[in-house]
């Protein structure tokens, strides 16, 4: 439990049930540079005949999205990790979906979004540019991935609670299921590949850096109170109240997972 946090905004949102070491960063550098350099690639590696068009139709196409969402592609280009390694360092294994972020309070949307669960942040791309862009973490309050929600608890007014993205699972009211994903770089020789969660890359036993995959679940009840949720006596033990009602309601639903059972519980509780 993380004491001390206190309720904040209140959220109309609610997304349907889709549940599911050392790094190398590559240096940052601005956005506009980025694409100048891949427009004077192009311009040097195209015909003569097409270079001009083909170019100005890459910039003219950047420009349009870039003028009108310019404070949120105004950002660092992401961290790369060039180096091999096992498992996956995203959220999932999704790839880039289309959604929406609320960035320092203004909504964006139809871009296409990812989550580093590495470091916790924000991957987005604009159009077909190849590279991905991370805004600032503090100034991100949600976004979307299709029917998916995350939030920037801090910025909703727990400023106690872990750095970094919660999807937003269930809410009954003033109360939030919660999960969390964290992709942990790890060093050691003969890791299991049940370890490393989701993954698209074939496993390599020889290679010895992985990310370690971690889900958790949590409910943030109405006082502000932020509890892990490890099996279903947990989640009981916040309703002592209504306890034995919960139980005989759920006796239908023990095949569930632990995240859809405490959602069952959560919608039965509101009725």
């Amino acid at each position: 439990m993380y004491p001390g946090l206190r309720p904040g905004t209140q959220d109309t949102h609610t997304p349907s049930m889709n549940m599911i070491s050392p790094t190398a960063p590559r240096k940052n550098f601005p956005v506009l540079s980025a694409v100048l350099l891949i427009l004077a690639l192009s311009s040097l590696l195209a015909p003569d005949r097409l270079r001009a068009q083909d170019s100005e139709t890459l910039y003219s196409r950047y420009k349009d999205k870039s003028d009108m969402y310019l404070p949120l592609f105004r950002c660092r280009v992401s961290m790369g990790y060039e180096y091999p390694y096992n498992g996956a360092y995203t959220w999932d294994i999704d790839g880039f979906m289309e959604g929406e972020i609320m960035y320092e309070g203004k909504l964006y949307k139809d871009i296409l979004l990812d989550i580093n669960a590495h470091s916790q942040d924000v991957l987005l791309k604009n159009g077909n540019i190849f590279f991905s862009m991370t805004p600032p973490r503090e100034g991100v309050q949600y976004f979307t991935r299709g029917t998916r929600k995350w939030l920037n608890l801090h910025d909703w007014g727990y400023p106690n609670a872990p750095e970094g993205f919660f999807e937003l699972l269930y809410r009954n009211g003033d109360e939030m299921l919660l999960g969390r994903v964290d992709r942990i770089s790890k060093q050691e020789a003969n890791v299991r590949a049940e370890f490393l969660g989701p993954y698209t890359k074939p496993f390599n036993p020889s290679l010895t850096t992985y990310f370690e995959y971690s889900r958790k679940v949590f409910v943030l009840t109405p006082d502000g109170q932020m509890h892990r949720i490890r099996n279903k006596n947990a989640f009981l033990r916040l309703h002592k109240d209504r306890r034995a009602e919960v139980r005989r309601h759920m006796r239908s639903y023990e095949k569930l997972s632990l995240e859809r059972w405490v959602a069952e519980a959560m919608k039965f509780l509101g009725e």
